[in-house]
């Protein structure tokens, strides 16, 4: 394979968008830090996470062996991913663990709904200039001169899980509504501000929104309509509204009966969980790229027939239209063999092609 040529045409076909007009599906392939540390065997997860000089060295070999097996180097190998600013779950009241042999998640910060109304009360309240503070103390910054981006952020349900804990959020929702009300609204807000603020402080804009949102799929139609989606109808008005911004949205988990949900915010493209079909997507988002299905435990452990499988049947249900990109139902799993990455690009290559 000649890989400059195949992902300089799988560019071409990231452009294209949805159309049969491009010579074959485009192929992405997340790795990210969970694949990463499993693959290169790192010794020491707080090391590699506290230690600048150390997380480039190890990102440095992954790429050499990621370059070798499909000529990618997908990790950063320079300083501006290292320390970069305060996330929204943090200002909201989240905390950072890390304990050896594991990644980073974030901890819930509040126990009583008093305490949260309270603080989100403070929240509202701040001034741009308390803001920048939160966001960049102890030296945090962002990339500068990058221009125009689309904002990636976690949806306003899977931060309030972190703020609180998932139990928790899905109970309070049911028991705590104007708390919870309040919680979702100055969320928004927040969102917003922050990748305004970010853009500035970047010296460029905000071109288009991407929602995280994994943990959408705990609540019910009802409750989703009640308090998640107001606020992520907000954020979409605010930072994408241009009919030009791009609109996605990611969620590996099982929230098919949220779908309708999801057709009213105009989505361009989504990464949903792996009980999800091609077909119910296309069916439900007809406006929207689909960008999977393959289940990365499929693609790390089953025998290739079935792996192949899973392609053709995504490639029949959405590449008729165009409407495919062929990648995993969430990140790549950690485990996946880098020669499992070079099967599935050899097999794009060759089995999902128009011309």
């Amino acid at each position: 394979m000649d890989w400059t040529a195949f992902w300089e045409e799988n560019q071409r076909c990231l452009d294209a968008g949805m159309t049969r007009a491009k010579p074959r599906c485009a192929l992405q392939l997340p790795v990210d830090d969970h694949w990463l540390l499993e693959e290169m065997a790192v010794p020491s997860t707080v090391r590699y996470y506290q230690d600048e000089n150390y997380l480039q060295e190890v990102h440095r070999e992954a790429n050499d062996r990621l370059e070798a097996a499909v000529g990618l180097r997908p990790f950063s190998e320079t300083r501006v991913e290292f320390l970069g600013p305060r996330r929204v779950e943090e200002l909201l009241g989240a905390r950072w663990e890390l304990i050896e042999g594991g990644t980073p998640w974030l901890e819930a910060g509040f126990t009583e709904p008093a305490a949260l109304a309270r603080h989100l009360s403070e929240v509202a309240d701040w001034s741009d200039a308390d803001l920048d503070r939160c966001l960049f103390e102890g030296g945090r910054d962002v990339a500068q001169g990058t221009g125009d981006q689309v904002a990636w952020s976690r949806g306003p349900m899977t931060m309030l899980t972190s703020v609180v804990g998932a139990e928790t959020a899905v109970w309070w929702c049911l028991d705590e509504p104007e708390v919870m009300t309040q919680f979702f609204r100055v969320c928004a807000d927040l969102i917003v501000r922050v990748h305004r603020r970010l853009a500035i402080r970047r010296g460029g804009g905000v071109r288009g929104l991407a929602w995280l949102d994994d943990h959408c799929a705990l609540l019910n139609v009802a409750l989703y309509r009640q308090f998640a989606m107001p606020a992520m109808l907000h954020a979409f008005e605010e930072l994408a509204a241009d009919p030009a911004a791009y609109r996605f949205q990611h969620s590996d988990s099982n929230m098919e009966h949220l779908l309708p949900c999801l057709a009213e915010y105009g989505l361009h493209g989504v990464n949903l969980g792996p009980r999800i079909s091609a077909a119910t997507i296309r069916q439900e988002l007809p406006g929207a790229m689909v960008h999977g299905q393959i289940p990365p435990f499929l693609l790390r452990n089953a025998p290739w027939e079935e792996i192949e499988v899973q392609v053709r049947r995504d490639f029949e249900e959405a590449g008729p239209e165009g409407a495919l990109v062929v990648t995993t139902a969430g990140s790549v799993a950690a485990g996946t063999s880098p020669d499992r990455l070079r099967d599935l690009a050899h097999f794009v290559d060759e089995h999902c092609r128009y011309a």
